[in-house]
């Protein structure tokens, strides 16, 4: 604990070299004391001692530099590592639970279930969250212009009081396509309005009576449902060029990580942008919609890579750091701050190696790797996500279809398409 440790770069050829990757440590780095960096010494130590002294572990960044060889000096006082781990705990951030990984493997997910239907089912969680900020973007809309029947009526809808003041996913208490089918069918509503006149004369004559003016305000709430259409096509139109930043988000993440690793500072961050550009087409709310999408991604990409972790006995350690992980960063919550699917990546490509101790048993958690998992799994959304934006004008079409069979039907029409 006294003497310093020494990480040095040797030749590629070095019979003790280990190959990790990335440039995730600068070449030359002198500490002492270090209780995160003994962590992670001590850990690849132990890796070391179980299968002999040549390691060649791999972390799989997407960057496009080339690993560099290091070697690891370690002082002679922590070559007899087989004993001392369990004393040197505290030093190594070591867990020792019972294990609660069994819980994980029926727990439910966003992205519900496995095999083919996996994909329809994220497509549809899309779908429900674009129609969800079509009905939040008109009745800002709505808020901005005055038009307090409309907003009411919309509000109330399907029970969806206060919707107009969430940023979050999920809030949709239906599906788009049942919202959408059940709000086209709704009668007209008409409201009696009285509005108080000018009554001439002084403010405080008691002898002149109020007038009043009655008139009345119209809610087609099939006109509501067609707008909300055109606004789930603006939007999709959106979300498809947005969507394609997420890759690009991850790269970002990685460059900053591997900045601060090895200079201890970005001095390449003030030089950054956001990737969103708004222009004077955006929609009224699109800075909002992007990062909810970011955060939305991100919280069913960090569920599937769970699913996939508590599935195998030897990764559900790391399912249950992970588990953990995600209800501390909040990622799971549906109603999200501002920031929170790039803070939780942040977050995590931070977080050092961790050893969990079980029955004498040790388990090396790696969250780079984890963070590595996420990124790959966020990028593979994105992409469906970007499929379900191209079906919307189809979906509208089906929309439309059915409404006017529907319709036939109610006057007792039956209609029969044939093949032309």
């Amino acid at each position: 604990p006294n003497q310093p440790f020494q990480i040095s770069t040797l030749p590629s050829d070095s019979p003790h070299s280990t190959n990790i990757g990335p440039q995730l440590l600068p070449p030359t780095l002198n500490m002492t004391s270090s209780v995160s960096v003994s962590a992670c010494l001590t850990c690849m130590l132990l890796a070391c001692a179980a299968i002999g002294s040549t390691v060649h572990a791999s972390v799989g960044a997407p960057v496009s530099s080339v690993g560099s060889k290091f070697a690891f000096q370690v002082p002679s006082s922590l070559n007899g590592i087989g004993s001392s781990l369990l004393e040197r705990g505290h030093r190594m951030k070591a867990v020792s639970a019972a294990n609660p990984a069994l819980k994980l493997r029926n727990a439910p997910r966003m992205a519900v279930s496995d095999g083919g239907g996996r994909k329809e089912v994220e497509k549809e969680l899309i779908k429900n969250f674009l129609t969800q900020r079509a009905v939040q973007t008109h009745l800002t809309t709505l808020n901005r212009v005055g038009d307090v029947i409309n907003f009411e009526y919309l509000e109330r809808f399907g029970e969806h009081e206060g919707l107009s003041q969430v940023h979050g996913y999920g809030a949709l208490k239906m599906s788009w396509r049942e919202y959408l089918s059940e709000l086209q069918i709704q009668p007209e509503v008409v409201v009696e309005k009285k509005k108080k006149t000018y009554r001439g004369g002084s403010a405080n004559n008691p002898y002149l009576q109020d007038n009043y003016v009655t008139y009345e305000e119209r809610v087609e709430p099939r006109d509501l449902a067609m707008t909300l259409l055109d606004w789930r096509a603006d939007l999709s139109k959106e979300w498809l060029a947005d969507l394609e930043l997420i890759p690009q988000e991850n790269a970002e993440a990685w460059r900053h990580h591997l900045a601060m690793v090895q200079n201890a500072s970005d001095p390449d961050l003030q030089n950054q942008y956001s990737l969103l550009q708004l222009d004077d087409s955006s929609t009224p709310m699109r800075s909002a919609n992007y990062d909810l999408l970011n955060k939305f991604c991100t919280h069913i990409a960090a569920d599937k890579v769970l699913s996939e972790l508590a599935k195998k006995t030897s990764e559900e350690r790391s399912a249950v750091w992970l588990r953990d992980f995600m209800s501390e960063q909040g990622i799971g919550n549906t109603k999200a701050q501002w920031g929170m699917g790039a803070s939780f990546l942040r977050n995590m490509l931070n977080e050092p190696p961790k050893v969990i101790s079980e029955d004498g048993d040790m388990k090396l958690i790696d969250p780079l790797d984890l963070a590595a998992r996420v990124m790959a799994e966020r990028q593979v959304i994105s992409e469906l996500w970007i499929d379900a934006m191209e079906e919307v004008q189809d979906d509208h079409l089906d929309l439309h279809r059915k409404f006017m069979e529907n319709c036939f039907v109610g006057f007792g029409i039956n209609l029969e398409i044939g093949e032309a």
